[in-house]
Protein backbone atom coordinates (compact mmCIF):
# COMPACT_ATOMS: atom_id res chain seq x y z
CA UNK A 1 0.00 0.00 0.00
CA UNK A 2 0.98 3.22 -1.01
CA UNK A 3 2.20 5.49 1.60
CA UNK A 4 0.84 9.08 0.79
CA UNK A 5 -2.62 6.45 0.43
CA UNK A 6 -2.22 5.13 3.70
CA UNK A 7 -1.87 8.52 5.65
CA UNK A 8 -4.71 9.82 3.82
CA UNK A 9 -6.48 6.68 5.27
CA UNK A 10 -4.97 6.81 8.99
CA UNK A 11 -6.03 11.18 8.96
CA UNK A 12 -9.66 9.78 7.94
CA UNK A 13 -9.91 7.61 10.51
CA UNK A 14 -8.25 9.87 13.38
CA UNK A 15 -11.06 12.10 12.29
CA UNK A 16 -13.18 10.00 13.14
CA UNK A 17 -12.08 9.40 16.70
CA UNK A 18 -11.70 13.17 17.18
CA UNK A 19 -15.24 13.97 16.26
CA UNK A 20 -16.10 10.80 18.62
CA UNK A 21 -14.14 12.15 21.48
CA UNK A 22 -15.20 16.06 20.86
CA UNK A 23 -18.90 14.93 21.20
CA UNK A 24 -18.19 12.96 24.05
CA UNK A 25 -16.53 15.74 25.62
CA UNK A 26 -18.66 18.73 24.85
CA UNK A 27 -22.58 17.28 24.35
CA UNK A 28 -23.24 18.59 27.52
CA UNK A 29 -22.28 21.80 27.20
CA UNK A 30 -23.60 21.94 23.72
CA UNK A 31 -27.90 21.00 24.56
CA UNK A 32 -29.05 24.54 24.38
CA UNK A 33 -31.78 22.42 21.88
CA UNK A 34 -32.79 19.28 21.55
CA UNK A 35 -32.38 19.22 17.70
CA UNK A 36 -28.71 20.25 18.19
CA UNK A 37 -28.33 17.19 20.63
CA UNK A 38 -29.78 15.03 18.10
CA UNK A 39 -27.70 16.45 15.18
CA UNK A 40 -24.63 15.56 17.35
CA UNK A 41 -25.36 11.92 18.10
CA UNK A 42 -26.45 11.36 14.89
CA UNK A 43 -22.81 13.08 13.59
CA UNK A 44 -21.46 10.41 16.42
CA UNK A 45 -23.08 7.35 15.34
CA UNK A 46 -22.73 8.15 11.89
CA UNK A 47 -18.49 8.55 12.11
CA UNK A 48 -18.70 5.58 14.61
CA UNK A 49 -20.24 3.32 11.41
CA UNK A 50 -17.62 5.18 9.24
CA UNK A 51 -14.71 3.87 11.20
CA UNK A 52 -16.17 0.39 11.30
CA UNK A 53 -16.24 0.57 8.00
CA UNK A 54 -12.58 1.70 6.63
CA UNK A 55 -11.09 -0.70 9.15
CA UNK A 56 -13.11 -3.03 7.13
CA UNK A 57 -11.86 -1.92 4.21
CA UNK A 58 -8.26 -1.42 5.24
CA UNK A 59 -8.48 -5.04 6.09
CA UNK A 60 -9.79 -5.77 2.63
CA UNK A 61 -6.95 -3.90 1.25
CA UNK A 62 -4.06 -6.44 2.81
CA UNK A 63 -2.34 -9.20 1.03
CA UNK A 64 -3.88 -11.52 4.21
CA UNK A 65 -6.85 -11.22 3.05
CA UNK A 66 -6.80 -10.94 -0.68
CA UNK A 67 -4.75 -14.29 -0.35
CA UNK A 68 -8.06 -15.53 1.69
CA UNK A 69 -6.24 -16.04 5.07
CA UNK A 70 -8.85 -14.10 6.83
CA UNK A 71 -8.58 -16.01 10.20
CA UNK A 72 -4.92 -13.99 10.58
CA UNK A 73 -6.52 -10.71 10.65
CA UNK A 74 -9.76 -12.02 13.11
CA UNK A 75 -7.00 -12.81 15.25
CA UNK A 76 -4.97 -10.07 15.15
CA UNK A 77 -7.91 -7.30 15.39
CA UNK A 78 -10.66 -9.84 17.49
CA UNK A 79 -10.59 -6.91 20.24
CA UNK A 80 -10.90 -4.45 17.67
CA UNK A 81 -13.72 -5.21 15.97
CA UNK A 82 -16.03 -6.38 19.41
CA UNK A 83 -14.92 -3.00 20.60
CA UNK A 84 -16.01 -1.26 17.68
CA UNK A 85 -19.37 -2.91 17.24
CA UNK A 86 -20.06 -3.12 21.52
CA UNK A 87 -19.16 0.47 21.66
CA UNK A 88 -21.59 1.59 18.91
CA UNK A 89 -24.21 -0.51 19.90
CA UNK A 90 -23.71 1.03 23.55
CA UNK A 91 -23.81 4.28 21.77
CA UNK A 92 -27.07 4.14 20.30
CA UNK A 93 -28.49 2.72 22.82
CA UNK A 94 -27.65 5.74 25.32
CA UNK A 95 -28.39 8.19 22.63
CA UNK A 96 -31.44 7.15 22.03
CA UNK A 97 -32.21 6.51 26.63
CA UNK A 98 -30.72 9.84 26.40
CA UNK A 99 -32.99 11.66 23.94
CA UNK A 100 -36.44 9.92 25.56
CA UNK A 101 -35.67 11.12 28.51
CA UNK A 102 -34.62 14.75 27.65
CA UNK A 103 -37.27 15.21 24.60
CA UNK A 104 -40.49 15.82 27.34
CA UNK A 105 -38.90 18.09 29.54
CA UNK A 106 -35.95 19.82 27.78
CA UNK A 107 -35.16 22.20 30.46
CA UNK A 108 -35.40 19.61 33.20
CA UNK A 109 -32.50 17.05 33.16
CA UNK A 110 -32.81 14.29 35.59
CA UNK A 111 -30.60 11.31 35.88
CA UNK A 112 -31.91 8.24 36.34
CA UNK A 113 -29.92 5.20 37.54
CA UNK A 114 -30.45 3.28 34.02
CA UNK A 115 -29.33 6.52 32.25
CA UNK A 116 -26.91 6.56 34.88
CA UNK A 117 -25.47 2.99 34.26
CA UNK A 118 -25.80 3.56 30.22
CA UNK A 119 -23.59 7.01 30.38
CA UNK A 120 -21.03 5.82 32.71
CA UNK A 121 -20.57 2.41 30.60
CA UNK A 122 -20.49 4.26 26.90
CA UNK A 123 -17.86 6.72 28.55
CA UNK A 124 -15.56 4.06 29.78
CA UNK A 125 -15.85 1.68 26.93
CA UNK A 126 -15.27 4.63 25.04
CA UNK A 127 -11.50 4.68 26.41
CA UNK A 128 -10.92 1.17 25.57
CA UNK A 129 -12.54 1.71 21.80
CA UNK A 130 -10.13 4.35 21.26
CA UNK A 131 -6.99 2.94 22.67
CA UNK A 132 -7.59 -0.49 19.87
CA UNK A 133 -9.20 1.37 17.27
CA UNK A 134 -6.00 3.83 17.40
CA UNK A 135 -3.69 0.70 17.52
CA UNK A 136 -5.43 -0.98 14.74
CA UNK A 137 -4.89 1.96 12.25
CA UNK A 138 -1.17 2.23 13.48
CA UNK A 139 -0.97 -1.72 13.27
CA UNK A 140 -2.18 -1.95 9.74
CA UNK A 141 0.45 0.86 8.80
CA UNK A 142 3.12 -2.28 8.75
CA UNK A 143 3.59 -2.53 5.13
CA UNK A 144 4.33 -6.33 6.19
CA UNK A 145 -0.13 -6.79 5.78
CA UNK A 146 0.55 -5.78 1.54
CA UNK A 147 2.76 -8.36 0.64
CA UNK A 148 3.90 -11.67 1.09
CA UNK A 149 6.27 -11.92 3.84
CA UNK A 150 8.45 -14.18 6.14
CA UNK A 151 6.57 -13.94 9.13
CA UNK A 152 3.24 -14.83 7.37
CA UNK A 153 5.17 -18.19 5.54
CA UNK A 154 6.20 -19.31 9.33
CA UNK A 155 2.56 -18.18 10.60
CA UNK A 156 1.27 -20.93 7.98
CA UNK A 157 4.20 -23.25 8.70
CA UNK A 158 3.14 -23.42 12.70
CA UNK A 159 -0.57 -24.03 11.14
CA UNK A 160 -0.15 -26.78 9.01
CA UNK A 161 2.44 -28.50 11.15
CA UNK A 162 -0.21 -28.44 13.56
CA UNK A 163 -2.57 -30.26 11.41
CA UNK A 164 -0.28 -32.96 10.34
CA UNK A 165 1.04 -33.73 13.90
CA UNK A 166 -0.44 -37.27 14.75
CA UNK A 167 -2.55 -37.41 17.86
CA UNK A 168 -2.06 -39.21 21.00
CA UNK A 169 -3.70 -41.75 22.09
Amino acid sequence: MQSGKYFSILYLMLLFLLIDLFVNSFVFVLRLQNVVLLILYILQDICLVFALIVVFLMFFNTYIFQAGLTQILVRKFKLTIIFNVFYLALSISFHAYDLTERWTYPDYYHWRAGLIVMFTLQRATSVLHYYFYKRTALRLADPLFYKDSPWLRNWLKGIKSQQHEPTKA
